[in-house]
């Protein structure tokens, strides 16, 4: 039976119900629909009803018109609605099941922002993402999320697929079977990373599929198999040498940047071919080939670099002049000696000792940040503390006690003492050099650099609970926090450090935190972010120095911000500090950022202590213009709140009063 006169008489109710019954008798389209119901009110008494319902509305009066047109269409309604029907033409067949992912109780609702922010486009996405992998982990393994998520490894912003990338890793062997689905060897990036998953997800039970894979592979996937070779063909048996050879004879056919990634998968490997490959490798590429050796701390690699770094630093002190391509060069082979602590290496850095007064250790390139004495120096430290407790602590020792007063092997001294004498004993041996009193004018420079090799050695020490990179002596010091450390720190390091002359070499010289996640990168002088990272929150006896230290310097500096956090880090406060800080900042200041501060101070200070800081503020005068008038009016208004002893208000609520 063809149902379709029941169904247009149906939609053009519909249109009546909307447009209004005063039209029905000029509805030429309804009228036909209701000819076209008669041969079916003849074969069905229901759609007989139907029939005489519609008639009778046609020819009804304007006034009763309403009432019958809503009668007509319930009637139709609740007949078409039992004639539906749902299915589909030809054989049905099971859904493919991959047997990965998990069904969980979780609504649509509740997986909505999720599913959108791993597959539209737009800003904002990121956060969304990150938020549900620190909240909610379990969802990216639900059956309707997983395949987002493997999707998303080709987003078009980078940062989210790095992240989705990062999140399966995590997920682990229930993420497999979608990242095999539809792989495609000759595809782009996305497939590349799915490589890359899968590896780190199997490690050296991938190689077999890697190397099936890899006759295939192209562009980013090849170099990504590559990789993943290299890294994956390492197991607890140490290396094969048939997946050694694999690579031995890529190293031959790869160019660009899959050599590369074939050179960084043999730094991995051992053997008398690996070893004759790299010595050949290091006198044909130089620091360029000893890059890739720089990650390996085996004695082998130690050696043959400890050769042929020699070689390349005897040419460089035959040279007369410091080019850029001279510059580059060592500091590739500074990055690959580092840590390294053989015999060979160690022989190496007594010639290198030997060579401190040759005029090219003292020479650098215009706009360069510094020559290679300087570069030594930190990299001597660096070395030392990428090795830890080795045969390098006891050379650092001997190259040391050779010229104590020499600030040149301090820092490096300073570390390795650390790591292998008792924390008294190595603040009685270098505290010395911490100056605490001006000193002659003859001496300052030379007594200047004695101070601050120690700082440098002591931020080599701290704990990385910060974040921060420490800049001194005019170079960039690459951090190795410890936190072993720092149970061998001798406190009075901290009563010391706090009378300093000096907190920082240069006004270039700083160092870097991240207060907290919402706030940006701050800067302070040297010597206090080194303090900030020796000493712990949790200790009284340093909070107790830490404290009116911080106050101090929140005075001098002008960094309210900075150091007002730092204050509240160690259970102080900053109330009596805060209005000559404000002057001293020599620049206007942002309502948010003292908002921010306060906020941070409610979670411990009083309220009476928290409206004695807020006066401070509004006698310091010194708020941004954009800001003055909202100030103006938020800070009398919070102080009256918290007289009343409510909660310190949020930041939407000040904003309010705009």
């Amino acid at each position: 039976m063809n149902l379709q006169p029941l169904y247009d008489v149906k939609e053009r109710l519909e249109y009546a119900a909307i447009a209004g019954t005063g039209l029905l008798g000029e509805d030429f389209r309804l009228q036909r629909a209701a000819e076209n119901m008669k041969p079916l009110a003849a074969a069905s008494p229901v759609f007989g009803k139907i029939s005489a319902s519609l008639q009778k509305l046609l020819d009804a009066p304007p006034e009763e018109r309403a009432g019958l047109l809503l009668d007509t269409l319930a009637l139709v309604d609740a007949v078409a609605y039992t004639q539906a029907k749902s299915g589909a033409s030809g054989d049905l067949e099971p859904l493919e099941y991959l047997g990965s992912g998990t069904y969980q109780q979780l609504s649509r609702a509740q997986l909505q922002p999720l599913l959108s922010a791993l597959t539209t486009t737009g800003g904002g996405r990121i956060d969304t993402i990150k938020a549900a992998w620190e909240n909610n982990p379990g969802f990216f393994t639900d059956f309707r999320i997983l395949p987002a998520v493997v999707d998303g490894l080709g987003d078009g912003y980078g940062e989210i697929a790095d992240l989705n990338m990062e999140i399966l890793k995590k997920i682990g062997p229930v993420a497999l079977p979608w990242l095999r689905l539809e792989f495609d060897p000759a595809g782009k990036r996305a497939m590349g990373r799915r490589v890359e998953v899968i590896a780190a997800i199997e490690g050296a039970d991938s190689v077999p599929w890697l190397k099936e894979i890899l006759p295939k592979a192209k562009k980013d996937v090849r170099t990504s198999v590559i990789t993943a070779l290299g890294t994956a063909i390492i197991t607890d048996m140490g290396t094969d040498p048939e997946n050694t050879q694999l690579l031995l004879d890529l190293a031959k056919t790869e160019r660009s940047k899959n050599r590369d990634a074939v050179l960084e998968g043999l730094a991995r490997q051992d053997g008398e071919e690996v070893h004759k490959f790299w010595k050949a490798e290091l006198k044909k590429n130089g620091g360029t080939a000893a890059w890739f050796l720089g990650e390996t701390t085996a004695d082998w690699a130690s050696e043959l670099l400890a050769e042929e770094a020699l070689a390349y630093f005897e040419a460089f002190f035959r040279e007369q002049k410091l080019t850029q391509d001279m510059t580059n060069e060592a500091d590739k082979w500074q990055y690959a000696i580092r840590g390294k602590s053989s015999p060979k290496m160690l022989d190496f850095w007594r010639w290198m000792d030997g060579h401190w007064e040759d005029p090219m250790m003292y020479r650098k390139l215009s706009g360069h940040h510094s020559a290679l004495a300087d570069q030594t120096a930190t990299w001597l430290v660096d070395s030392v503390c990428k090795a830890g407790k080795s045969p390098l602590c006891d050379l650092v020792r001997e190259l040391w006690d050779k010229d104590p007063e020499n600030p040149r092997y301090v820092a490096a001294a300073l570390v390795a003492a650390a790591l292998t004498r008792p924390p008294e004993e190595v603040f009685d041996t270098f505290s010395r050099y911490v100056c605490t009193a001006i000193p002659p004018e003859k001496d300052r420079e030379h007594i200047k650099d004695l101070h601050f090799a120690v700082i440098q050695g002591l931020a080599k020490l701290s704990s990385d609970t910060l974040g921060m990179t420490v800049t001194c002596n005019s170079g960039r010091v690459i951090h190795f926090g410890n936190d072993s450390l720092i149970e061998n720190f001798d406190k009075r390091w901290l009563s010391l450090l706090t009378e300093s002359v000096w907190t920082q070499r240069r006004k270039s010289d700083q160092a870097y935190y991240q207060l907290h996640s919402s706030a940006s990168v701050i800067s302070m002088d040297v010597l206090d972010v080194v303090l900030s990272a020796l000493a712990s929150p949790s200790d009284p006896e340093a909070c107790a120095i830490m404290v009116p230290y911080l106050r101090r310097r929140m005075a001098e500096t002008g960094g309210f911000y900075a150091y007002g956090y730092m204050i509240l880090r160690y259970h102080g406060s900053f109330v009596g500090v805060l209005e000559k800080s404000l002057h001293n900042n020599n620049k206007l200041v942002y309502g948010y950022n003292i908002w921010d501060l306060f906020r941070a101070a409610s979670e411990s200070l009083s309220n009476q202590e928290l409206v004695n800081g807020l006066r401070e503020v509004l006698a310091a005068n010194v708020i941004h213009s954009s800001d003055r008038s909202l100030m103006e009016k938020g800070i009398p208004a919070t102080i009256k709140q918290l007289e009343a002893g409510l909660p310190f208000p949020d930041w939407a609520d000040i904003w309010r009063l705009k």
